[in-house]
């Protein structure tokens, strides 16, 4: 795990947006607790060497540990620049993280291959500058995905409000932390 406080400061943000167990038909990812797949949480137990159990049993420490290992670390988060570093890591979470990088990268507009290598981090350093351009850029990229993932999927559309307002606080929380620094 994690001793970062930005880590910390982006789990703020993302337990205020994944809360308590759901199990939506619709939902893709079906039951979650804390916005943790059962899926995610089988694999967890399963490299800790303990039997499955209900998403709905995982604990507050258990999710940390997952978004650290899962999402944190292979989104390389400490190397990217607050706040764009929450909005990578919240879109990580919210749509994988093969997304998340795909989104960063069209936003870097460098080649959309889904790996977070050397090319994508070196864009990301030339264009620490243009951070507020960069985090918009890729906000407005993600709504854009909702979008027409509820167009491809029409029976995503009960999710769509819930994901826009998600968006919007994220972009008001991304430019509170733009600010001071400009």
């Amino acid at each position: 795990m994690t001793s970062n406080p930005r880590f910390d400061t982006c789990l703020e943000f993302l337990f205020k947006w994944e809360g308590g167990f759901s199990d939506h038909p619709a939902d893709p990812g079906r039951a979650t607790c804390m916005g943790i797949t059962q899926k995610t949480y089988d694999g967890h137990c399963a490299r800790r060497g303990r039997a499955p159990s209900s998403v709905r049993d995982i604990t507050r420490g258990e999710a940390i540990e997952i978004y650290a290992e899962l999402f944190w670390a292979p989104l390389q988060c400490d190397r990217v620049s607050p706040p764009l570093d929450l909005v990578v890591f919240d879109t990580g979470v919210n749509l994988g993280t093969l997304r998340a990088v795909k989104l960063l990268q069209a936003s870097l507009r460098v080649a959309v291959d889904g790996v977070l290598g050397p090319r994508t981090l070196g864009a990301l350093e030339a264009q620490r500058a243009a951070l507020p351009a960069l985090v918009s850029d890729y906000l407005a990229r993600r709504g854009r995905f909702y979008r027409e993932l509820v167009a491809r999927r029409p029976s995503l559309g009960v999710f769509l409000d819930g994901w826009l307002n998600r968006l919007e606080d994220l972009e008001a929380t991304a430019a509170v932390s733009i600010s001071p620094s400009l």
